[in-house]
């Protein structure tokens, strides 16, 4: 089967109505839209080298998938093959420059 794959990469804001709470930021930086398969796929853009504070928001619908992130990432379906995210789950990950993600149906 195959999972529809959002990705958001988006900055962080460390101050939310005088809390000092990390908030995402409303205008994310790139987006892309990925069908899983049995085949590893990566995102169609990287981390700004600049990058900073950012992060990697994850979205997946329709099955469970492995993500994968470095300068040149493959993911696999094995254990080991990156973070397992489910079938309805969001998962928000660290995104340092440079970087992109690949994903694989688990």
């Amino acid at each position: 089967m195959a999972a529809t794959v959002d990705i958001t990469l988006a900055g962080v804001d460390g101050k939310y109505a005088g809390w000092n709470i990390p908030v995402i930021n409303p205008v994310p930086v790139d987006t892309d839209l990925l069908t899983s398969s049995g085949t590893s796929q990566q995102s169609d853009f990287a981390v700004p080298t600049n990058g900073g504070g950012l992060v990697w928001i994850i979205t997946v619908t329709g099955d469970k998938i492995r993500a994968k992130f470095g300068a040149n990432p493959t993911a696999v379906a094995a254990e080991d093959g990156g973070w397992l995210i489910l079938d309805g789950q969001t998962r928000e990950f660290v995104a340092r420059p440079g970087d992109k993600v690949a994903v694989i149906t688990a």
